[in-house]
């Protein structure tokens, strides 16, 4: 049985301090414990907060409309980071005192450590209830428990019965494809769903009247004005004030769960407890859109594989720690609100298994709240919705209105409309290759052309995909300036694999079905690329992977090919260095037992470590784990006698490495897989990464004169990564291959003869009949992280010298 943890907050203030009752017990049962405490005065943290919500509103891009008055000027994200971190340490600190460490310890005394847990904070002050609690160690310590915020007690609503009752309602969706949501609702196992396309307001409140609903679904734009407005259509903008009858009759007839958008979400959540609307999800403050689109993603592919309401809403918040180099603080915003009473939902138990959409409503929700479904194997976004030549936009955080009218004209095949807007798109958002792509694309329009593919994760880890977008644009880009080949133009249509296996493999399907298809860049992580390649090979489509590692790959097909070299060349080099450099000779390893290109990465490092004379201190450490906690895999590994340790994480959870760094505080000298190169973990990492050295297929130093590169600075405004170098030598080897025979057998033999050479941005491109890269001098290089007055974000990769 679960625990139900309660902290009633007293009167008080951050400039008095709080007096606090704390409960616990068994989910359902009394209370078997209370104890009376108190939080102290904490007078900063009013302060504190005010400055990063200011910085955090400037930032702009907000799915939600903020106030003008709200927003004097653009802020940049790492002021926004900055910001953050000072409340977070303010916070911590707060926490790390005696009266709240004591009522901490006490909660760790009944719930056991891997116990299920329901924390709420019980509080009337909008501060209390808008701080990120997550960030309190007791969460850190807990790893099966999650905070929500108390709504009014009543009593618990029967439960969900088949068929479940949805009243959708797709309000003013400019902007938004809310038709993906359409086809998701009609999918859902045990559902009976009404949608109402921008209704009139009387249609809206005769529907809440006419019939008992269980689930309420709103999407659409909103304000952050008058407490919270919806817009159920085009012209009309309703507050819950205006709604309160129908809505009160609704919940007389048993509406369990409410999933609203709105630009002040705490306050919308008092509103709907006020109606007795039992659960609710929202969003602390105003929420991206991509970040809405994530949250939702993540939430429903956990909570259909069985996890609990709460760890799912906790896998699925701490997932958006990846997008936080474009978001900051992304993580910090959703929160449940919750009768404490009230039973935890559970969908009726269904056979058919259904399908989990990308976008919810347009990836418009910043409320959400439902009960445990029973685990039925999710399946990915039909292809079509994940793959775009131009027709739709796949890169939503960077999605000017130019671009959405691109997007629209290709639709309509007004091509010359079409480019018209993507170029205004790239003058207003120049480091965007998705409409580069996109505008070269719309130019080519009916012409005869060669079609390759690329599949990125766009929807896991935004950073890694345009890097790879970036290499592929600009061989694109370069190669129809210069006429194409034999006249025809290359046209690239963009693929959202999402770093997933199951998504990869159905992607691969829907592209060797496309006969137009000729061949595919792509997949970024190993586990995506070792799913897909043997659908590949047996659909005789070239699969060439610019950055996956794995030793899976080698000779997994006649058709798979990749750019990076052997994984045991990256990692030998890496080992010769710990040992021989930086005498490093007991060396720890943290890895991912779920990314199977770390997994090959640690085995090659750990073999070549011995082989030099290390000594290699086996603590267990895998940032997959469900009850990974940096604070305390560091304690064990420094108290194992290690001297360094190699951090080795899966792309999308980079975080987690780089809270191992922040936990280590420099004591142990830090490594890493190539994985690490990205700007994620300079922004996030700043002082505590520094000093890190790991190894990468390229970087810019060596080959400064290369024209890629004078490209690249034209192109993006910056410097580029070796995701960007190699991404772009993939582009450039398919259309060489193709000079020959333009089929895909023909490049596939084209690509393995022995007599295939290319100079590439990353040196001399030649394959082995295993379709590895043949190792030549240049290729795999070791960098290390050090302070740089000229970047950016105040750290930088430097190029390590032999």
């Amino acid at each position: 049985m679960s625990k139900l943890v309660v902290f009633k907050f007293g009167e008080g203030s951050f400039a008095q301090g709080f007096p606090v009752t704390l409960q616990i017990g068994d989910d359902g049962q009394a209370s078997a414990i209370e104890v009376r405490g108190r939080f102290p005065a904490a007078p900063d943290i009013p302060q504190l907060y005010q400055h990063w919500q200011h910085l955090y509103y400037r930032l702009g891009g907000m799915r939600i409309e903020v106030p003008p008055a709200q927003v004097t000027n653009v802020s940049t994200v790492t002021e926004c980071d900055q910001a953050a971190q000072k409340l977070r340490a303010s916070l911590i600190h707060w926490w790390s005192q005696a009266s709240v460490r004591d009522l901490r310890e006490q909660v760790q005394e009944e719930v056991q450590r891997h116990e299920a847990a329901r924390v709420i904070v019980q509080t009337q002050d909008l501060l209390l209830r808008k701080l990120p609690w997550h960030l309190w160690a007791l969460f850190e310590r807990r790893p099966g428990a999650e905070m929500a915020l108390c709504a009014d007690y009543a009593p618990p609503s029967p439960p969900l019965h088949s068929p479940v009752r949805i009243l959708a309602v797709l309000g003013n969706s400019e902007g938004i494809d809310v038709q993906a949501d359409r086809a998701v609702l009609e999918q859902l196992p045990g559902a009976k769903v009404t949608l109402l396309e921008k209704p009139r307001r009387q249609q809206l409140s005769e529907q809440l009247w006419s019939q008992p609903w269980d689930i309420l679904f709103f999407a659409g734009h909103s304000s952050s004005e008058e407490r919270g407005q919806i817009q159920i259509n085009d012209t009309e903008t309703l507050s819950l004030d205006q709604l309160r009858y129908a809505l009160k009759a609704a919940v007389r007839n048993n509406l369990k769960l409410a999933i609203f958008n709105s630009c002040d979400g705490l306050e919308l959540a008092r509103h709907l407890a006020d109606l007795g609307i039992p659960q609710v999800i929202v969003m602390r403050e105003p929420v991206p859109d991509p970040v809405a689109q994530a949250f939702l993603r993540y939430f429903l592919q956990a909570f259909a594989q069985g996890q609990s309401l709460y760890l799912s809403v906790r896998q699925a918040r701490e997932q958006l720690q990846g997008m936080e180099g474009d978001f900051p603080c992304a993580s910090w915003l959703p929160v449940l609100c919750q009768n404490p009473v009230e039973s935890p939902l559970a969908w009726p138990v269904v056979r058919k298994p259904y399908r989990l959409a990308k976008t919810l409503f347009g990836g418009a929700i910043a409320a959400l709240c439902t009960g445990m479904l029973q685990p039925t194997p999710p399946l990915p976004t039909p292809w079509a919705n994940r793959i775009s030549l131009g027709d739709k936009v796949l890169v939503r955080a960077i999605a000017t209105p130019a671009k959405e009218a691109g997007v629209k004209a290709f639709r309509t095949k007004q091509f010359s409309s079409a480019a018209q807007q993507f170029q205004a798109s790239l003058q207003q958002q120049h480091n965007d290759p998705e409409t580069l792509i996109y505008f070269n694309n719309a130019r080519i329009a009916n012409q005869a052309a060669v079609r390759i593919g690329v599949s990125v994760p766009i929807g896991s880890n935004l950073n890694v995909a345009q890097e790879i977008l970036r290499g592929v644009a600009q061989a694109q880009d370069e190669i129809n300036r210069q006429g194409g080949l034999r006249g025809q133009l290359l046209q690239v249509a963009i693929a959202d694999d999402e770093n997933q296996p199951a998504i990869a493999r159905q992607i691969a399907t829907a592209l060797v079905k496309d006969t137009q298809t000729i061949a595919v860049v792509g997949h970024n992580a190993s586990d995506a690329s070792v799913a897909a390649a043997p659908i590949y090979d047996e659909g005789e489509l070239v699969m060439l992977s610019p950055t996956s590692f794995s030793d899976k790959l080698s000779s997994s097909g006649k058709y798979i090919f990749r750019m990076v070299p052997s994984i045991r060349f990256i990692a030998d080099a890496l080992a010769r260095h710990t040992i021989k450099n930086d005498y490093k000779v007991k060396i720890a390893i943290c890895s991912d037992t779920a990314a199977v290109d770390n997994e090959s990465f640690r085995n090659q490092f750990t073999a070549a470590v011995f082989a030099d004379g290390g000594q290699f201190i086996n603590v267990p450490c895998d940032f997959s784990a469900t009850d990974f906690n940096a604070e305390t895999a560091i304690a064990t590994i420094i108290s194992s006698g290690a001297d360094s340790i190699l951090l080795a994480p899966h792309v999308d959870r980079i975080n987690k490495a780089v809270e191992m760094a922040r936990a280590n505080q420099g004591r142990l000298t830090l490594f890493g897989s190539p994985t690490l190169y990205t700007s994620q973990t300079l922004q996030a990492g700043q002082n505590t990464v520094n000093g890190l050295v790991l190894p990468v297929p390229w970087h810019p130093t060596p080959r400064a004169k290369h024209s890629f590169l004078r490209e690249a600075q034209q192109l993006w405004g910056g410097s580029v990564n070796w995701r960007t170098a190699m991404s772009y030598d993939a582009t450039k080897t398919v259309y060489m291959g193709l000079q020959h025979q333009q089929t895909r057998k023909g490049l596939r033999d084209t690509l393995r003869s022995p007599d295939f050479l290319l100079e590439g941005a990353s040196g001399v491109i030649q394959f082995l009949p295993s379709g590895e890269r043949r190792i030549v001098p240049g290729i795999g290089v070791l960098v290390k992280v050090q302070p740089s007055t000229k970047a950016p974000l105040r750290y930088e990769f430097a190029l390590l010298k032999p």
